[in-house]
């Protein structure tokens, strides 16, 4: 139901989130090493 959508719409943000404060990380790595 309406409850299930929120929690799959919560889940695919959280995994987004997690996703480019990942890349972020890495970008910001390979310029520091830079």
């Amino acid at each position: 139901a309406l409850s299930d959508k929120i929690i799959n719409l919560n889940t695919a943000a959280v995994m987004f989130m997690g996703t480019a404060a990942l890349a972020g990380c890495i970008f910001n790595e390979a310029f520091m090493t830079w």
